[in-house]
């Protein structure tokens, strides 16, 4: 049997992640199946497996797809905060997540139903997991203004009014709840519902969040 192109391989393979996240832009990640995946991209059964194990294997693809698309390293490794006072940095970064939300709504849709299915599914979510290379999204943008926000602290610039861990807890929850109501009002809820005119103002809810952060980070 003739040798595989290293690159044919990999364009295939990229193929049928890309018909997955097709799949999964319209269902649950938990409910997708492997016929799922092949009426999509139009491949056989067996030319599909002849690229992947399972769809569990071809979940991990997705994920790591996902973790990529949604990376914010390299605006990240370019902020430069000392250019800016505390208060416009912290502007800037809420701002950075209400766009990336707006641009990516639906990679950030597929991601938490993995966390969903680790929930649910934990023996399927470790096997996925275990195949997946990059990193969440948010672990460098956590360390970068952790570190920030403590330099500012030793500088006497930045006077936190709870403690520090609380208040990264708190700005979490406060992400996460605009994040998931930013896709289950425009996905889940109206195509159930059937809701023409949703208005869920991202930029006024981070912009809400920016102000909150200020006042807990005592920034003047």
């Amino acid at each position: 049997m003739p040798k595989v192109n290293p690159e044919y391989f990999s364009q295939k393979k990229s193929n049928i992640v890309d018909a997955a996240i097709r799949v999964c832009e319209r269902k649950t990640v938990s409910s997708i199946t492997m016929q799922d995946i092949i009426d999509e991209s139009g491949l056989s059964q067996g030319g599909i497996y002849r690229f992947y194990s399972g769809i569990d294997d071809i979940l991990a693809d997705v994920l790591d797809r996902i973790r990529s698309e949604l990376s914010l390293e390299e605006y990240l490794m370019n902020f430069a905060p000392e250019t800016r006072s505390p208060r416009e940095n912290s502007k800037l970064l809420f701002q950075m997540m209400a766009d990336h939300i707006k641009s990516h709504r639906s990679s950030y849709k597929i991601q938490f139903e993995y966390y969903l299915l680790l929930t649910n599914y934990p023996k399927r979510a470790e096997t996925i997991w275990n195949k997946v290379h990059f990193p969440n999204p948010y672990q460098l943008m956590h360390r970068l203004v952790y570190d920030y926000i403590l330099q500012e602290i030793s500088e006497n610039k930045v006077k936190p009014m709870i403690p520090l861990d609380t208040y990264f807890k708190y700005m979490s929850g406060v992400f996460d709840g605009i994040l998931k109501r930013s896709f289950s009002e425009t996905g889940y809820v109206k195509n159930v519902m059937k809701i023409e005119d949703f208005c869920y103002d991202i930029d006024a809810l981070f912009h809400t969040a920016y102000l909150t952060s200020c006042y807990l980070l005592g920034l003047e």
